[in-house]
């Protein structure tokens, strides 16, 4: 049998351990019916939801409302009010344009607008538009993209005499060959040109030939 000292002295406490755990209990218990003391003495606190519900309906009909042009337009920012208003579409004039105002249409940088310089000069100027895709390097595609950007005014077009023109001044536009220079001296060396339909008659001369080269003819005193 266990010695019943051994255990009387493992179960006895002194007075002060004793009044330390009467405490602890205390506490315990105390902790305990605080607890449920709280909720009879503390009411919780009740919140309004009024308030809330009002803005929520404000807002709602603030997205119902017709937007307009002009509700639209306030409420953009001053600089994206600026760029939602449509830009002038940009109209070049083809005969008159030097190479800074061609480069201003997308597309064509300082090569191209150098190139429809020099062609225009050549020509006399344009009478057509898709007469730029005579000029080096533009195609189909790029020209598409700028036809709409360019403007003709014939009256800007230089002629050539067909009775005064010396040899080389013809020889030197772009629509007449070295063989149908010849045959136009050739022909105006035994009578003068009165009018330019005799153009079609003259050696070399196609209906074609002569459709591209009216613009920039003219008998003398006759256009």
């Amino acid at each position: 049998m266990p010695n019943n000292n051994f255990i009387k002295d493992f179960f006895s406490f002194s007075k002060r351990e004793r009044n330390g755990i009467y405490i602890l209990i205390g506490l315990i218990i105390l902790a305990h019916a605080s607890s449920y003391l709280w909720q009879y003495l503390v009411k919780p606190k009740s919140y309004s939801y009024e308030v809330f519900n009002q803005e929520i309906e404000a807002f709602e009909q603030s997205q119902k409302t017709i937007v307009t042009k002009d509700t639209f337009k306030k409420a953009l920012p001053a600089k994206k009010q600026a760029n939602a208003t449509p830009k002038k579409k940009l109209i070049i004039s083809l005969n008159t344009a030097d190479t800074n105002g061609l480069k201003e249409i997308k597309g064509i940088g300082p090569v191209y607008a150098s190139r429809i310089v020099k062609y225009r000069a050549l020509l006399g100027g344009y009478s057509r538009k898709n007469q730029l895709l005579e000029v080096y390097g533009i195609d189909t595609a790029l020209y598409e993209k700028i036809k709409n950007h360019v403007s003709i005014d014939t009256a800007d077009i230089k002629h050539l005499d067909l009775n005064k023109s010396d040899f080389k001044t013809l020889l030197r536009h772009p629509y007449l060959s070295m063989n149908q220079v010849k045959s136009i001296t050739s022909r105006r060396d035994s009578a003068k040109f009165s009018n330019l339909e005799e153009l079609k008659k003259v050696q070399y001369i196609t209906d074609r030939d002569y459709a591209r080269l009216q613009p920039y003819l003219y008998t003398t005193g006759i256009k």
